[in-house]
């Protein structure tokens, strides 16, 4: 939980649609998820293949084995605006 997903836009000019994810209702980590979108909005969502899920997570050991396969992809944390966290603005 904690970790973002990202909902491309297929119409141009549409920005990406951005959530964050506070549940997951599947079984083993599987979706549908309890999402709480940017605009405050919350609904059940399974990710098609417009979506992609960025994992908020501190980097992994380097002396640890890390095993895994998919479309995994470790970010800092960011502001709805695509701003990092650690940015000085409120």
């Amino acid at each position: 939980m904690g970790d973002h997903i990202v909902v491309e836009s297929a119409t141009l000019g549409r920005t990406a649609r951005l959530g964050e994810v506070l549940g997951v209702l599947g079984q083993n980590g599987e979706p549908p998820y309890r999402v709480r979108w940017a605009d405050g909005a919350e609904s059940l969502y399974s990710p098609g293949a417009d979506a992609r899920v960025r994992l908020v997570a501190p980097e992994p050991d380097p002396e640890e084995t890390v095993i895994g396969e998919g479309d995994v992809e470790w970010v800092e944390p960011v502001r709805d605006d695509g701003s990092p966290v650690s940015d000085p603005r409120p």
